[in-house]
C-alpha cells in the first residue's frame, strides 16, 4: 500500500513538475500574435501585419499596452516572413537552434543560480527593440516623435541598479508623449555598435534622425532634464512678450495656427515642448509668463495662477479654443492641437497640404471637394469667402476651402489654367478672382471645373453655395482633367539655412555627446587632411589671388545699386540659368554703360523706389540690365526687329527655371508731346551729337528731362502692371532655352 501511495505521489509530482517547466518555458506564439494559423502563406502574414500594426501603433493607439503588443507584432512578423528564420521558430521556438536543448531544462539552473538569473536583463526577455524595428520604426519616426533609449547587457550590476528608476522614469516619459525601449547589447550587438554605446547602461536619444548620449548621474529628473534640455535647443517655443504679440499671431505668411500657454513658470512644460515638436509644421508654439505680461493676460481673460491654454486662427483679437487648467487633462493639449492643424481659410504652400486637405479619393460617391481661390496680395483675403469657410456644415459634406498664390504657385495653376471661363468686373472696377472646383482622384490626377464669373465678394456665396451642391448630388459633372505638379514648398529652408541647421547640430553634438576617446584616430586623421587642405588654400598663387580679388569687386559693383543686380554675363547663370522654381526676376532696362551711371539714372532711382514695397516678397529678384552692352540678346529675347524699339525704361518680367518672360514698355500719355518723351531720335541725337561742347551741355540737359519724364511715368504705370503680373493677366513669351549674354559693346 505504502508502494503504491509512492508511486502515485512520484508520478503526480512529475506531472506537476513537467506541467511547470511547460509554463516557466512557454513563449507567445508568433502566429497567435499575429491571428494566424501555422500553414498560413507570405500574404497572409503580410495582410495581417499591416492591419494589427495600423491598429497597435503607439502614435495612433492610447492603451498603455500598446507599444510593447507593437514590439511584439514586429518580431513576430519579422521572424514569420523570413522562411529560414519561421523554420527555426516552427522546429525549435523563438530561442532557435542553438538554445533549444539548453533552455529544456533550465528550469534547474533558475533555482540553483536564482541571483544571477534573476538579473532584470537577461537575454530571454522578449521586449528588446531589434535592429529592423530600429531602423524601420524609431529613426523614421523621431522626425515626429522624440525616442529615449536604454542600452543594458547581461551580467550588468550597474544596469541592475538602476533598472527601478529607469522603470519609473520610462513610464513618466511616456504619459507626457516620449517613446521609450529597451536594447540588450547582447542579444543585438549590431544595433549597439550603430547607437556608439560608449559605457553601461547607456542612455540615447533619437531625435530628427540624429542620437544624443546622456553623459550626466542617472536619476529620474536628470534623464527627464535632459529630454527637455534637447527640446529647447529646437528653440520650438518662444516666449510671448507684449512687444512680440502681434508679431507671434500673424498667421499669413507662415500659414499656421498659432498656440499659447499662460503659465506662472519661467519655462515652458515639458509637455508643451513635446507637442511643439510633433505639430511644428502645421501649428507655431509659444508660452507666456504671467507675471511678466499682465496686459496679455486680462486681454484674453486668462487666469492669474493656473495654466490657460489658447488657440488663434485668422481673428487675432479672439481665440478660437480657450482651456483652462481643469480642461487639461491627460492627452487634451495632444487632441486640441491635432483637432486646429489648419487655418479656417488655408494657403495651399506645399505639396503636403494639398494632399492632407485635399485627400484622393477614387470613388464619385466619396470624393473630396477643395474650392480653390487665386489670389496673391494678402489685404484682399478678408474679402475671400468669409462666411463659408467658417460654416462647419460644408466640411462635414466634405468640402475644403482654400487659396493659392498663383506667383508662387505658377506651375500648378499653369495645370489647370486651361478652358477657364471669364470672369466679370466687380463693382469697386477690379477682375472678379478666379476660383476652381478640384477633385484629388489619384495622387497628382484631378477632375475640376471653373467658377463662372469669378469671385467678387459676400454677393456670390449663393451661386457658388448652389453650384457646389449640385456638383456634390452628381448634377454637374467635373468636366476637365489634369495631371498637376507637385505644388512648390513656400516655406521650404533655402540652401543658407540648412548649412546654419547643419552646423548647428554638428557644433552641439560635437560639445555635448561626441566620444572624443573612441574618436581619437578618426579625429587625428581628419586634423591631419584638414591642416593640409588648408595649406593648399592658405598659399595660392599670386595670379589666382589676384583673379579671385577682382571677381569679387566685379560682383560687389554689379549689387549695389540700390540693392538691384546687375544681370550680365558673371550673373546670368545664378538669375536665369540656375534660378530656382517660383523665382522671378525683374529686369530694368537702362542705358546706363557702368554702376556710377546707374546710380545716377533717375529711371533707375525711381525703379528702385518702387521696386522696394515688392521686396518682400520672396518670389521677387530685382535688377538691371545695360541696353548699349547687351542690344543683341534685348533684340532676341524681345523678338525685335526694328533698331529704335528697345527703350530706356522697359521692364522684363523673367521666369528663368519655366523658360518665360513677360514685357512691361511704358504707355505715352496723350498730354505729353509725342517726341518729347518716347521718340528715340531724342536719345539718339543725344548719343550722337557730343562733339560740340556748346550743343551738348543742350542735349545733356534735355536728356535729363527726358529721363525725369520717364522715370515719373514708370514709378507711375509700373506698380500696376507687376499687380496684374501677380494676379496671372500679363502675356508670357515662351522660350525653349534662354540665349547667352555676351558683351556688345
Amino acid at each position: 500500500m505504502a508502494s503504491i501511495c509512492l508511486q502515485t505521489w512520484n508520478l503526480l509530482f512529475f506531472v506537476i513538475f513537467i506541467l511547470f517547466c511547460k509554463v516557466v518555458n512557454s513563449e507567445e506564439d508568433y502566429y497567435n500574435i499575429l491571428g494566424l494559423s501555422r500553414n498560413a502563406n507570405n500574404e497572409e502574414i503580410r495582410r495581417a501585419y499591416r492591419r494589427l500594426a495600423r491598429e497597435w501603433h503607439p502614435d495612433k493607439n492610447t492603451k498603455s499596452d500598446a507599444q510593447e503588443t507593437f514590439i511584439k507584432i514586429n518580431k513576430a512578423y519579422e521572424t514569420l516572413s523570413d522562411s529560414k528564420k519561421r523554420n527555426d521558430y516552427d522546429r525549435y521556438g523563438e530561442s532557435g537552434p542553438s538554445k533549444y536543448h539548453e533552455q529544456q531544462f533550465q528550469f534547474f539552473y533558475d533555482n540553483e543560480f536564482m541571483f544571477f538569473n534573476g538579473m532584470p536583463h537577461q537575454s530571454r526577455r522578449d521586449d528588446f527593440l531589434t535592429l529592423n524595428f530600429y531602423k524601420k520604426t524609431i529613426l523614421p519616426g523621431s522626425y515626429k516623435k522624440f525616442y529615449l533609449l536604454q542600452i543594458v547587457s547581461d551580467w550588468c550590476m550597474n544596469c541592475a541598479a538602476v533598472e527601478e528608476i529607469w522603470a519609473y522614469t520610462a513610464r513618466d516619459l511616456e504619459n507626457h508623449g516620449v517613446g521609450t525601449g529597451h536594447i540588450n547589447k547582447n542579444v543585438d550587438p549590431q544595433l549597439a555598435r550603430l547607437l556608439g554605446v560608449r559605457k553601461l547602461p547607456d542612455f540615447v536619444a533619437v531625435i530628427n534622425g540624429k542620437l544624443y548620449h546622456y553623459s550626466g548621474s542617472i536619476s529620474g529628473e536628470n534623464l527627464k532634464n535632459f529630454v527637455s534640455g534637447l527640446f529647447s535647443t529646437c528653440h520650438l517655443v518662444p516666449e510671448v512678450t507684449d512687444s512680440n504679440l502681434k508679431q507671434f499671431l500673424d498667421t499669413q505668411y507662415e500659414n499656421k495656427p498659432r498656440a499659447l500657454l499662460f503659465t506662472t513658470k519661467r519655462e515652458p512644460p515639458l509637455l508643451l515642448k513635446i507637442v511643439a515638436f510633433k505639430y511644428r509644421h502645421y501649428v507655431g508654439v509659444g508660452y507666456v509668463q504671467v507675471s511678466k505680461s499682465e496686459e496679455m493676460r486680462a486681454r484674453f481673460g486668462a487666469a492669474k495662477n493656473e495654466p490657460t491654454f489658447m488657440i488663434f486662427k485668422e481673428n487675432i483679437s479672439v481665440p478660437h479654443l480657450l482651456l483652462q487648467a481643469s480642461d487639461l487633462q491627460n492627452g487634451v493639449l495632444d487632441d486640441s492641437i491635432s483637432n486646429n492643424l489648419y487655418l479656417h481659410f488655408p494657403r495651399l504652400s506645399s505639396q503636403e497640404m494639398f494632399e492632407a486637405l485635399c485627400p484622393a479619393e477614387r470613388f464619385p460617391l466619396r470624393k473630396s471637394l477643395c474650392v480653390i481661390l487665386f489670389i496673391s496680395r494678402v489685404p484682399y483675403l478678408q474679402h475671400s469667402l468669409p462666411s463659408m469657410t467658417k460654416d462647419n456644415s460644408w466640411r462635414a459634406k466634405r468640402i475644403r476651402f482654400v487659396y493659392v498664390n498663383p506667383a508662387a504657385q505658377q506651375a500648378f495653376e499653369g495645370a489647370i489654367k486651361m478652358n477657364e471661363k471669364s470672369r466679370s468686373v466687380c463693382k469697386n472696377k477690379l477682375m472678379s478672382k478666379k476660383v476652381a472646383i478640384l477633385w484629388r482622384v489619384k495622387d497628382n490626377e484631378v477632375k475640376y471645373t471653373w467658377f463662372e464669373n469669378g469671385w467678387c465678394g459676400p454677393k456670390d456665396v449663393t451661386r457658388l453655395a448652389d453650384l457646389l451642391n449640385d456638383i456634390q448630388e452628381g448634377e454637374i459633372e467635373l468636366d476637365m482633367n489634369a495631371v498637376v505638379p507637385e505644388l512648390y514648398g513656400e516655406h521650404a529652408k533655402n540652401v543658407l539655412e540648412q548649412v546654419v541647421d547643419l552646423w548647428h547640430d554638428v557644433g552641439y553634438y560635437f560639445i555635448h555627446y561626441i566620444n572624443w576617446s573612441g574618436h581619437l584616430p578618426s579625429l587625428s586623421l581628419a586634423v591631419t587632411f584638414g591642416f593640409v587642405f588648408l595649406i593648399g588654400f592658405v598659399f595660392p598663387s599670386r595670379t589666382e589671388k589676384d583673379s579671385t580679388k577682382s571677381e569679387t569687386n566685379e560682383s560687389q559693383t554689379t549689387v549695389d545699386v540700390y540693392g538691384l543686380v546687375q544681370l550680365n554675363s558673371a550673373t546670368q547663370d545664378k538669375l536665369l540659368h540656375q534660378c530656382p522654381q517660383g523665382q522671378l526676376v525683374v529686369i530694368l532696362l537702362s542705358d546706363a554703360t557702368s554702376t556710377s551711371e546707374a546710380r545716377r539714372s533717375p529711371i533707375v532711382q525711381i525703379f528702385a523706389n518702387v521696386s522696394r514695397s515688392y521686396q518682400k516678397e520672396n518670389i521677387f529678384t530685382f535688377g538691371w540690365l545695360s541696353i548699349p552692352e547687351h542690344i543683341a540678346w534685348c533684340n532676341e529675347v524681345m523678338k525685335v526687329q526694328t533698331f529704335g524699339e528697345i527703350t530706356a525704361g522697359t521692364v522684363l518680367a523673367l521666369n528663368g527655371a519655366k523658360k518665360y518672360l513677360s514685357i512691361f514698355k511704358i504707355i505715352k500719355s496723350r498730354e505729353q508731346d509725342a517726341g518729347s518723351v518716347f521718340d528715340d531720335s531724342e536719345e539718339d541725337e543725344t548719343m550722337y551729337s557730343r562733339e560740340d561742347n556748346e550743343s551738348s551741355t543742350m542735349v545733356f540737359r534735355e536728356d535729363k528731362r527726358t529721363q525725369k519724364r520717364i522715370a515719373d511715368e514708370l514709378g507711375r504705370q509700373f506698380p500696376r502692371w507687376i499687380e496684374k503680373l501677380l494676379e496671372g493677366m500679363v502675356t508670357r513669351m515662351k522660350f525653349d532655352s534662354w540665349p547667352r549674354l555676351e558683351c556688345d559693346k
